[in-house]
């Protein structure tokens, strides 16, 4: 069966979403992202995320940023603040939808625009120290950048732009 889908459009130069239709076989569901619409425009959390990432200046940046609050082993996200002071589920929604729209805008971008990307990335976090760069390329966790509803044939192509874009930066 094919669908026609929204899909977000990411433009880094001038840090903008458009909106593009694409048809998907759907045969492949993958488990459905609960949409974050039905949460209240007031949701703290989604407000605090909706703030957070836009100042994160890469999308490789920001799939790092929520990777890094995924508990992979339970498929759950957390947020950092220890308090308590947002709810549990809501962080789980939120950064399960963002996960996903920041990579498959990470995946419409050219190779070119992957490695402009990562490398800004790279420049804000490790400068050009050669040593750490290669280090860091293998630790990097690329599985835990891919979102777990992401289809295999995007996983696959993450992974392979990937491994391109990061041989391109020695």
């Amino acid at each position: 069966m094919q669908v026609i889908m929204k899909e977000d459009v990411y433009n880094q130069d001038n840090d903008s979403v458009k909106h593009e239709s694409r048809s998907q076989d759907t045969s492949e569901s993958a488990k459905s992202v609960e949409n974050v619409s039905h949460l209240p425009s007031g949701s703290a959390y989604r407000d605090s995320v909706k703030s957070t990432l836009p100042k994160i200046p890469s999308l490789f940046g920001r799939l790092m940023y929520i990777a890094a609050r995924r508990d992979s082993e339970r498929d759950y996200y957390q947020s950092l603040a220890e308090d308590g002071a947002f709810d549990p589920h809501e962080v789980d929604q939120v950064l399960r939808y963002e996960h996903l729209k920041s990579f498959e805008a990470w995946l419409c971008l050219s190779l070119e625009g992957q490695a402009a990307d990562v490398t800004a990335y790279v420049r804000e976090h490790l400068g050009n120290r050669i040593v750490d760069i290669r280090s860091w390329k293998q630790a990097l966790p690329y599985s835990q950048l891919i979102p777990s509803t992401a289809l295999q044939a995007q996983r696959d192509l993450f992974r392979s732009d990937l491994e391109i874009v990061l041989s391109l930066l020695l």
